[in-house]
C-alpha cells in the first residue's frame, strides 16, 4: 500500500467520524436533558431563551434603524453640526446600544445558568 493510499483512506475515515459525530452529539444533549428537566422545564426555559434571542435581535435591528440617516461619519458629523449636536443626534443609537448590552447580557447569564438548555435549542434548529 503506497503512503498516498494510506492518506486517503486516513482522510476517509476522519470524513466519516465527522458526520457520526454530530447525529451522537445531538443524542447526546437529548438525553441529558431528559436527565436534568421535565419535559415542562425544558419547554418553558426554550420558550424563554427564544424570548431573549428575539429581543436581542429586535435590539440589534433598533440600533440599525436608530443611525442617522445623514451619511456622516462621527468626526464629520461632529465637524458639521458641532460636538453636542452629534451628541443629541447619536443618542437614540446610544440608547439602543444600551438596550442590547442588557439583553446580550441576559443571555449571557441564561446561558451560564442553563448550558443545556442553549445547546439544546441549538440542536433543536432555533434561530
Amino acid at each position: 500500500m503506497s503512503f498516498n493510499k494510506g492518506v486517503d483512506q486516513a482522510q476517509e475515515i476522519v470524513k466519516a467520524l465527522a458526520e457520526i459525530q454530530k447525529p451522537l452529539k445531538i443524542f447526546a444533549i437529548l438525553k441529558l436533558a431528559d436527565e436534568f428537566y421535565t419535559k415542562s422545564e425544558r419547554e418553558a426555559l426554550l420558550s424563554k431563551y427564544e424570548a431573549l434571542i428575539k429581543a436581542d435581535q429586535a435590539a440589534y435591528e433598533s440600533i440599525q434603524t436608530a443611525q442617522p440617516q445623514d451619511g456622516l461619519g462621527h468626526e464629520e458629523r461632529v465637524a458639521k453640526y458641532g460636538k453636542q449636536k452629534a451628541k443629541e443626534l447619536l443618542s437614540p443609537v446610544t440608547a439602543a446600544m444600551n438596550i442590547r448590552k442588557e439583553t446580550t447580557q441576559k443571555i449571557r447569564e441564561f446561558g451560564a445558568k442553563h448550558p443545556l438548555i442553549t445547546q439544546l435549542f441549538g440542536v433543536r434548529g432555533g434561530f
